[in-house]
């Protein structure tokens, strides 16, 4: 079992479940933009085009996080005391660079994961 809260691992699937939130919204809070995007014919249906640029950095994000996850949790799964301070450092910079620009987000959420990860 992971290093984790109840011995159970829980870090990679935390941030696999921030991702699925992080995506979810993107897909809602920004339907009108897809589908923009999907009249668009999807290929460079960005373009230049700052919104619909940074509502897909904001889908693509979720998904870079999920895979994160993913290994996150495959790296619990082999080595219970496995632990990243490299990483815990780097997820710690997002976190504190995300909350400043955006207090009000769902960066908050990712504190507690990169804090078990550095321990």
């Amino acid at each position: 079992m992971g290093l984790a809260m109840g011995g159970r691992r829980w870090r990679g699937r935390a941030l696999c479940a921030i991702a699925g939130v992080h995506t979810l919204v993107a897909c809602v809070e920004f339907a009108p933009v897809w589908r923009e995007l999907w009249a668009a014919g999807v290929v460079d249906s960005v373009g230049r085009d700052p919104l619909r640029g940074a509502v897909a950095w904001f889908f693509l994000f979720g998904v870079l996080l999920a895979l994160l996850g993913l290994a996150v949790d495959e790296l619990e799964r082999q080595t219970p005391a496995w632990h990243s301070p490299t990483l815990a450092v780097g997820l710690l910079v997002l976190v504190l660079i995300g909350v400043t620009l955006m207090p009000a987000s769902g960066f908050w959420l990712a504190l507690p994961v990169a804090w078990r990860l550095w321990r």
